[in-house]
């Protein structure tokens, strides 16, 4: 079927819909095109229900899965489902693009959470020469739709104005899925529930790497011995490798097994930082979300000249509040070393103008019901 073919149907289902009354009650969630109610969209969603159960929350997905709340409900999808329950829905939540046509009726509002806060690359109009057309044709569309965008920096509001091409409001309130950190008996119980499920114990120390992907979608960046990085820390730390899901497919050169899990699977990045000690990343936001953590973070970037001509980047990476490493040696000595980086972390976060984390998902929720 070809491209107009689907607009068209898309644009007369649309239009079919609004035989249907909104629900006043409702709210439909989306979060990485369907792949599963993740990320600040999950959060949001947890936290209306937690004060208000009486909403009625639908989470678009690809393929059907349980949520450990019951009254999230599961729906396809699919072109039909999706027109009809984004149709219906008062509020929407999403933390991508709506790349579909989409419609939205009067009395309805769009929230964009968007899947990264403060981040170190350059982002949709401030990159459009360098993004999929097919990416590229729904950008302004879904924009206009927009009602709320999120920040979680003074830094990033004022960059999403431009990158967005957003005039409304921008809430900066931080993002909800970093709520989380600041409750300490949920971070313990996350922690204990993922040493059980990975077969660790309790004092086992875990160093998680979670790069990014490459436009190319290859994988010659990712060249990390870890059998050998494994005996020369002598065997202090376990590996929780997560791959970006655009790549966590990708088959790597990499012996999973006692000292060296595949966590690629877990649906929440949250608790994977919460459980591990260090982070080892590249060019990925998750570093900014280990920073509201307080633990060490370690940068390896093999391919950074030509990340930086494939990806423009909007902080300097040299200047980063993190130690960067570019080869195996620089790695090795980084991690031996042990060092603290709290404060430096603190003093970046207030130049950057970061919101401290705990109240996002309670502001977003404040603005929904005054429009409920």
């Amino acid at each position: 079927m070809s491209d107009g073919v689907k607009i068209l149907i898309s644009k007369l289902l649309w239009k079919f819909m609004r035989i249907f009354p909104i629900d006043e009650k409702k709210i439909t969630v989306s979060s990485y095109y369907g792949k599963a109610l993740q990320d600040n969209p999950k959060y949001v969603a947890e936290y209306l229900l937690a004060k208000n159960p009486e909403l009625k929350i639908y989470s678009l997905e690809n393929k059907h899965r349980k949520h450990n709340d019951p009254r999230i409900k599961v729906v396809s999808n699919n072109l039909l489902s999706r027109t009809y329950h984004l149709s219906t829905g008062k509020i929407w939540i999403d933390n991508c693009r709506k790349l579909h046509y989409i419609s939205k009726r009067q009395n309805q509002y769009y929230i964009q959470t968007w899947h990264a806060g403060l981040g170190l690359k350059r982002i949709e109009f401030d990159v459009f020469d360098q993004l999929y057309p097919s990416y590229t044709k729904w950008m302004q569309s879904d924009t206009d739709s927009m009602d709320l965008l999120i920040a979680d920096s003074v830094f990033i509001k004022n960059y999403f104005k431009t990158a967005f091409r957003f005039n409304k409001e921008i809430l900066c309130c931080g993002i909800p899925r970093c709520d989380i950190f600041t409750d300490e008996i949920k971070k313990q119980n996350i922690r204990q529930k993922l040493l059980k499920k990975y077969g660790l114990g309790e004092n086992d120390k875990i160093i998680m790497y979670a790069p990014t992907f490459r436009q190319d979608l290859s994988s010659e960046a990712y060249d990390i011995d870890f059998d050998k990085l494994i005996k020369d820390l002598n065997y202090e730390y376990h590996f929780f490798i997560r791959l970006h899901p655009n790549v966590s497919d990708m088959e790597l050169n990499i012996n999973y097994g006692k000292y060296i899990i595949n966590v690629s699977g877990h649906d929440d990045m949250q608790e994977l930082l919460i459980t591990s000690d260090i982070l080892i990343t590249d060019y990925s936001s998750c570093m900014f979300d280990f920073l509201y953590l307080g633990k060490r973070c370690v940068l390896y970037a093999s391919d950074l000249e030509k990340y930086i001509a494939s990806r423009s980047l909007l902080i300097d990476y040299n200047k980063l509040p993190f130690p960067c490493t570019y080869n195996y040696d620089q790695l090795l000595l980084t991690l031996r070393k042990k060092e603290d980086y709290k404060s430096i972390y603190e003093k970046w976060a207030l130049d950057y103008g970061v919101c401290k984390p705990g109240n996002a998902a309670k502001q977003i929720a404040d603005w929904i019901n005054e429009r409920l």
